[in-house]
């Protein structure tokens, strides 16, 4: 009943196997948490995409009615990845398009409970990335009931297709939610659990 998970493949990933999104792709689970008023959360994730779409990596829009309010979404819009908290609020970064058939490690942090969606923190393959702001800075504060998933919308559009995102295609390995801020350190520190080399039979 609260979990949702169909049309996903399996590839090789980073660390194992990996899962292989395509637009009819569903992973979601109806949640209480762990986005729960101001308190800080962090993102983070493995992505290998060939797409320029605008697309969606994690929704936490809410599971309640239609309104577009209190969610923190991390979106891959064009090869950049973006944090979404309105139709007219995001946050950009200024960097080389993911969408390079690569594996990629990307991780959005709240620095502390409260904070302002400009001082959020992107890091890409484990290295803090400048950002701007689009549209009005605002505290992030969250609904307590979220439709929170990966690759997608998850249970419901109604709300969310005025963002104007589509289903990722591509794949995702390791996507973690965290209910704290992530150090430099620890960001840095799940980056460098690269892609494993093949190991050579001697």
């Amino acid at each position: 009943y609260s979990a949702l998970s169909a049309g996903i493949g399996r590839v090789d990933g980073v660390h194992g196997k990996a899962g292989a999104f395509s637009k009819d792709s569903r992973m979601a689970i109806w949640g209480m948490g762990p986005l729960y008023g101001e308190h800080a959360v962090s993102y983070a994730l493995w992505l290998k995409t060939t797409s320029d779409a605008n697309q969606v990596l994690i929704n936490s829009c809410s599971i309640w009615g239609n309104s577009l309010k209190g969610f923190l979404n991390l979106h891959l819009n064009g090869g950049l990845p973006e944090v979404v908290i309105s139709k007219a609020q995001r946050l950009l970064v200024d960097a080389a398009s993911l969408s390079d058939g690569k594996w990629h490690h990307l991780a959005a942090v709240m620095p502390q409970d409260g904070c302002e969606l400009s001082e959020v923190k992107l890091f890409i393959d484990g290295k803090a990335m400048p950002t701007k702001l689009a549209g009005k800075d605002q505290a992030l504060r969250f609904n307590q009931a979220v439709r929170m998933s990966f690759g997608g919308f998850g249970f419901s559009r109604d709300a969310v297709t005025a963002l104007g995102a589509k289903p990722y295609e591509g794949a995702l390995d390791d996507p973690s939610i965290w209910a704290r801020s992530l150090s430099a350190k620890e960001v840095t520190g799940l980056a460098a659990r690269g892609p494993t080399e093949p190991k050579l039979m001697k």
